[in-house]
């Protein structure tokens, strides 16, 4: 009995601290498994997409527009809602040099406008303004390859004047660092890279 109790005692804190260094391990040190790719054309993206299929566990491509002029991503609230579902924007809280984040669960009352910049103005490439019910700072990822996401409804995505962009979001089972040269597309905003959860 004397044994056992000893052999407890021993046991029972290398169990915790193993499960905790694994937990932090993960946290801190593990591979990224999350792209997010931009491209101006559809079949580009989809052509990207099949080179790479035996290495992606999920993808999903919904569309957008892009205004150079506002460094702005367009979404309706379906393709907003999509992305939501997976877990992809993320709420950001800045406490000194440190931020924080927290997924985004649901879409508020649009047009929302998610910057973490001062400058709230929005037009299209047409000049046409368009003003914000909402605004908080919400990246995709973990920053935004834009310096703003703006979420319309339908109706009013469809007037915004501005160039299509597809958006990818994408589930690799390799190390998304080092492959994400074979994400490159020949649009204007860069891919990148995200922890998947």
């Amino acid at each position: 009995m004397k044994k056992i109790l000893i052999a407890l005692i021993i046991i029972v804190p290398i169990a915790i601290t193993g499960f905790l260094g694994y937990d932090f391990f993960k946290k801190n040190f593990a591979h990224v498994h999350g792209i997010i790719m931009y491209s101006d054309n559809k079949d580009e993206a989809d052509t990207i997409l099949e080179n790479n299929k035996k290495y992606i566990d999920k993808s999903l491509t919904v569309e957008g527009k892009y205004s150079s002029k506002s460094d702005v991503l367009v979404l309706n609230t379906q393709a907003a809602n999509k992305l939501i579902n997976e877990k992809v924007f993320n709420n950001v809280t800045k406490k000194g040099d440190k931020f924080k984040f927290k997924t985004v669960e649901n879409l508020s009352a649009e047009p929302a406008l998610w910057t973490g910049k001062e400058d709230k103005t929005i037009t299209d490439d047409k000049g046409q303004s368009v003003k914000p019910k909402s605004t908080k700072y919400i990246v995709l990822g973990e920053y935004s390859a834009t310096s703003k996401l703006l979420i319309l409804n339908d109706e009013d995505y469809q007037k915004f004047d501005a160039k299509a962009k597809f958006v990818s979001v994408i589930k690799e089972k390799r190390d998304a660092d080092k492959v994400l040269k074979s994400y490159i597309t020949s649009g204007s905003i860069p891919s990148q890279i995200f922890p998947y959860k």
